[in-house]
């Protein structure tokens, strides 16, 4: 599926610039609809708040891979903790650059065969997307159709980005 978005900084604090993404037609940011939805859910308040002070020191001190779950093919999640059910997937350009997305709930589910991202529709679609945000990134770099200078991304527009589809559709 094809969208088109938009890339925003959100924060830039000591060492990392954080950047948010935006689907065009769409008046929140993917990561302030996270936000939104888990900040006063007492059922995840605790991972909710783990998550908010890992932020806040990654803007400090830098995206470094230390600081995240690794969700294959570049893509990341926060909390570090694997028992944790609260995830909000990223995508490391750089220890200077960190891409935020959206996230959710992820159960442990009875059948271990089946607790990987992909089983879960909602959290498979915010992983891919935030994926898919990454590389394009960095494909824009590569090309020039975007500069940086330091941990500024510069001349940002509007982009379109594929979407895999859900595996089990």
């Amino acid at each position: 599926m094809k969208c088109s978005v938009t890339l925003d900084k959100l924060d830039e604090e000591g060492f990392t610039s954080l950047y948010v993404f935006t689907f065009v037609g769409e008046k929140d940011s993917e990561y302030s609809k996270f936000w939104d939805k888990f900040e006063s859910d007492k059922t995840v308040q605790w991972e909710f708040d783990v998550i908010d002070q890992r932020i806040t020191t990654i803007l400090q001190y830098g995206a470094e891979d230390e600081h995240f779950r690794m969700e294959g093919k570049g893509t990341k999640a926060l909390p570090i903790n694997a028992n944790s059910k609260l995830r909000l997937y990223c995508y490391r350009i750089d220890p200077g650059i960190l891409i935020i997305g959206n996230g959710g709930i992820k159960l442990k589910n009875p059948d271990a065969t089946k607790n990987k991202t992909k089983d879960f529709p909602e959290l498979y679609r915010y992983c891919e997307t935030i994926r898919a945000v990454g590389l394009k990134i960095e494909e824009l770099l590569r090309d020039k159709t975007i500069g940086r200078k330091d941990n500024d991304l510069l001349r940002l527009k509007q982009f379109e980005i594929n979407i895999p589809d859900d595996p089990k559709s």
